[in-house]
């Protein structure tokens, strides 16, 4: 069993993946939305001004996306220490979701 001061260490990383995983589906699937986009005949079609409204949707929405990502990961490394734990958050984060849902 892990040392009670790895403890938070551990919620922290599994909050952390929860919450980003959610977030990496969407992002996979504006990318496919994207590349969908930008190979469809009617968007080579559209003026300008409409292809720019309808680019800047979806990468607006990457963006929110990304930043939602690095939100978590900036939480999670509050809790785990950053550079004075470095150790044992690496050891963390190489855990898989088993071993991490089995703490």
């Amino acid at each position: 069993a892990p040392a009670m001061s790895d403890w938070n260490g551990l919620i922290a990383e599994r909050r952390y993946r929860m919450a980003v995983s959610a977030w990496n589906e969407i992002i996979t699937e504006l990318r496919v939305d994207r590349g969908m986009l930008l190979g469809n005949a009617q968007y080579s079609e559209m003026t300008g001004v409409e292809r720019v409204k309808a680019l800047d949707a979806i990468d607006d929405s990457i963006k929110t996306a990304n930043e939602w990502v690095s939100y978590y990961a900036h939480e999670r490394d509050k809790v785990q220490g950053g550079i004075r734990n470095i150790f044992k958050t690496r050891k963390i984060r190489r855990m898989n979701d088993e071993e991490l849902g089995e703490v």
